[in-house]
This record gives structure tokens, sequence and C-alpha cells, in this order.
């Protein structure tokens, strides 16, 4: 078990930290990172934050608002 320990043991620590941030970045938010409020599926499709009208995708990035005025 030569690849287990030492070297080897950091390598398979950092691919693992690798791959844990690529799925993050493909995984859209279930919630709104600056109020915590669930994100809801929008009119067009987008993720958006019914409390302040942030628009999110996947990786956690705000794309924009979105009105939240009821007519």
């Amino acid at each position: 078990m030569a690849d287990t320990g030492g070297w080897y043991g950091l390598l398979a620590i950092y691919q693992e930290a690798v791959q844990h941030q690529r799925d993050e970045l493909e995984r859209d938010p279930a919630a709104c990172l600056d109020c915590g409020e669930p994100l809801t599926t929008g009119p067009n499709g987008e993720l958006y934050c019914r409390f302040d009208g942030s628009t999110w995708e996947a990786g956690n990035r705000r794309t924009g608002r979105i009105g939240t005025a009821h007519n």
C-alpha cells in the first residue's frame, strides 16, 4: 500500500477537493445566499428569491434581479 500515505494521501485529498468544487459549480443553489430564503422557479425558469428578487444559477452565481411587486 505504497500509495496511501505521505504525498499520495495529500494528492488524494487535493483531488477530492477539486471534485467537490466541480460539483458545487454544477449544482443549483437551494436558498438565497443573501438572506437564506428558499429559491423559487420564476416565470422564465430562473431561480429567484421571493424576498429580494435576486436571481441565481448553478455555482451560486447571482445573475440579476426580477421585480417582486404583486399586481
